[in-house]
């Protein structure tokens, strides 16, 4: 681990799912990122996106939603997988 907390936290890879509902698939990925804001750059989060996946090329092919989080924390990443399982639909959740 790096000696600067902020080094470790940046681009950590938290978790990555792969999520079928009936024929769709989709790939869910959480990372912590760096804020990109100009007001808090040194802030770290938790980003969440999700990729239809194409599972015969074993690749994502089309970015459909994002979220957030707080550092380290993977509770949208599961909120979304429970959701695309269930519905194979994902929109802004509580």
């Amino acid at each position: 681990m790096s000696d600067d907390p902020q080094n470790y936290y940046s681009s950590r890879k938290l978790a990555q799912t792969y999520v079928w509902h009936e024929d769709a698939a989709f790939f869910v990925s959480t990372i912590n990122r760096r804020s990109s804001a100009v007001i808090a750059p040194d802030h770290i989060y938790a980003e969440t996106i999700v990729w239809r996946w194409d599972p015969d090329k074993r690749e994502a092919t089309e970015m459909i939603w994002t979220g957030s989080d707080c550092a380290d924390c993977i509770e949208t990443h599961n909120d979304v997988v429970l959701k695309l399982f269930d519905t194979g639909e994902v929109s802004d959740h509580e």
